[in-house]
């Protein structure tokens, strides 16, 4: 649309280039063989993502092979969505999506984020890898501020599993620790391979006897906040993020797809989303399972259309009349059309024109709206 021209409006724009050569070793960039090129930042080993460029800042979808946090080493699987500054390529800030349980039929390994963000103003929204539509705050927390209503967010530091062998369990040993108060020197080694590295002195609190705890410590030049919870055989540890952390993404809301409308994506969700007016439009993925010849969610939808606001998380699924409503924000004349599929498609039949695109979104028996048109527009030929 005229509203989104890709073509640059700017004068000598370089139409020849060399990316140089890279270190095998280190994979630093010579940048004296290089041409025209400004900088270079390191993505992960795929990159699904198209960069987007918006405020001076660039948002790519990648997997976590750069291991730009500490909690997160490069070895880590993730979907990540990363951000730089325009300028000179400095890594800013990055969101971190852990892998779903579930495996390789909803979240494949190593694709990452496989969509590109959306950014209007201050706000970016994207999918993640765990099928969730999330905001965030462009500026990440390097305004000092936690914005929210997501806040105190909790980001995972590293998990200790239960060795079955007691000589080399660390399970055990850390969980009476805690019940003294106490952290086992293994547990404080791995606070400060995940770039959280405690005082001597460290007061912890049973929250829930023997299931949560929580301490406070200056770590990293800041005072925060720490959980350890005992999940089954694992110990996992948190930090909750604020506005010190200037590396990680400041989430605004999630919208949890699978969670709310029971969407069972395939392989990955992925899509790059866009907004008019009110509007942010949304394919879920949903899809078929590993046989190929199932989908398990049968009733899901595979397009949604969110609403959202400035600062205003409010989610909910639109209508016909709450979209046509904002289509006329912007300067179109909408109508919704009332009543059943059935009673859609006739209303519609009869008022089309030739060169009408006619878009039937949702899930359901929506598909009746697009079968009852052709039948009656094309004579069942399909035309």
């Amino acid at each position: 649309t005229m509203f989104r021209n890709n073509v640059p409006i700017a004068k000598n724009i370089p139409r020849e280039w060399q990316p140089g050569e890279f270190d095998r070793k280190t994979g630093a960039w010579k940048k004296d063989a290089a041409e025209n090129v400004k900088w270079v930042s390191q993505l992960g080993s795929q990159t699904y993502g198209n960069p987007v460029v918006a405020s001076g800042k660039i948002y790519v979808g990648t997997n976590n092979s750069a291991g730009y946090l500490k909690r997160y080493p490069a070895d880590v699987d993730l979907g990540v969505l990363l951000c730089f500054n325009e300028q000179d390529g400095k890594f800013l800030w990055q969101h971190s999506s852990e892998k779903l349980p579930t495996g390789r039929v909803h979240d494949w390994p190593m694709q990452g984020i496989c969509c590109s963000p959306y950014v209007e103003g201050n706000r970016v929204w994207f999918v993640t890898s765990r099928g969730e539509v999330r905001c965030l705050d462009a500026e990440g927390f390097y305004d000092g501020e936690d914005d929210g209503p997501v806040s105190n967010d909790p980001a995972k530091l590293f998990d200790l599993m239960k060795n079955e062998d007691a000589k080399l369990d660390q399970v055990d040993p850390a969980v009476a620790a805690l019940k003294e108060g106490k952290l086992t020197d293994a547990v404080r080694a791995k606070f400060a391979a995940a770039g959280a590295e405690l005082p001597a002195e460290v007061a912890v609190k049973a929250v829930e006897e023997g299931k949560l705890w929580t301490f406070q410590a200056n770590a990293g030049g800041a005072d925060r906040q720490f959980r350890i919870m005992l999940q089954g055989p694992r110990l996992a540890a948190f930090k909750v993020l604020g506005a010190a952390d200037k590396d990680e993404a400041d989430v605004i809301w999630v919208y949890d797809m699978m969670k709310e409308l029971k969407v069972s994506q395939h392989n990955m969700c992925s899509c790059s989303v866009t907004a008019l007016g009110d509007i942010l439009f949304v394919c879920t993925s949903n899809g078929v399972d590993e046989s190929h010849l199932v989908i398990p969610s049968i009733e899901a939808p595979s397009f949604i259309a969110t609403i959202w606001a400035g600062r205003d998380p409010d989610t909910t699924i639109t209508s016909a009349a709450a979209l046509a409503a904002a289509i006329e924000r912007r300067g179109g004349a909408p109508a919704a059309a009332p009543g059943s599929v059935e009673e859609t498609a006739d209303w519609l039949t009869a008022r089309v024109q030739p060169g009408d695109v006619v878009l039937v979104m949702g899930g359901g028996r929506s598909y009746v709206i697009a079968e009852r048109l052709v039948a009656a527009l094309g004579g069942g030929s399909g035309e």
